[in-house]
């Protein structure tokens, strides 16, 4: 590539500037356009649990027993179900281990009998709360399930996040948020 000169052979000053600061500017294109907008949300609150949802598209249906609530995407799309159950002893949260993460992963094996490629692990950010991804066939094809558990002295909760496969991204960012903004409001003992 040839630089442009002017008078005695010298190159402009403008035309340096843009060989040198166009791949920049290109760089940091393709990066903003790579990231997720920022989620806007808004904070729900019932007896249980307080929770960060998307301000448009999204609503808190109610539980059951042991449901505590359906968060739904308006379409039908993508939920989240909230369940909570009662275990014999509290639990810290440096108990949520490998050990804990395996248990958790059987139990919910032996209730998706249909689930394959489970994969499990204990959440990278550092929040103590075990992750179990895996797939399943349902009536409109292959779903994506991603399970968070997370347990606060006797309470265990565990938020199920699905869609189809072929969506779970478009979802992925409310589920990811959701899940960091899930705040317990049962007393740990």
């Amino acid at each position: 590539m040839k630089a442009a000169t002017g008078q005695g052979g010298a190159v402009r000053r403008r035309d340096l500037l843009v060989a040198v600061l166009a791949p920049l500017a290109v760089s940091n294109l393709a990066m903003a356009q790579a990231r997720p907008p920022a989620l806007k949300t808004r904070s729900i609150s019932t007896t249980h649990f307080r929770i960060e949802i998307p301000e448009k598209d999204w609503r808190l249906m109610p539980g059951g027993l042991n449901t505590l609530g359906v968060l739904a995407q308006k379409d039908g799309a993508a939920a989240i179900v909230i369940e909570h159950e009662m275990l014999q002893i509290a639990l810290k949260p440096e108990e949520v281990d490998a050990t804990f993460v395996e248990i958790e992963s059987t139990t919910i094996k032996e209730r998706e009998t249909a689930g394959s490629g489970f994969i499990a692990r204990i959440d990278p950010n550092g929040s103590r709360r075990a992750v179990i991804d895996f797939q399943r066939r349902a009536a409109a094809g292959t779903e994506q399930v991603r399970v968070v558990v997370l347990v606060n002295g006797k309470h265990l909760y565990r938020l199920i996040a699905v869609a189809l496969q072929s969506q779970f991204a478009r979802y992925e960012q409310v589920f990811q948020s959701a899940a960091a903004s899930f705040t317990p409001l049962d007393p740990a003992s």
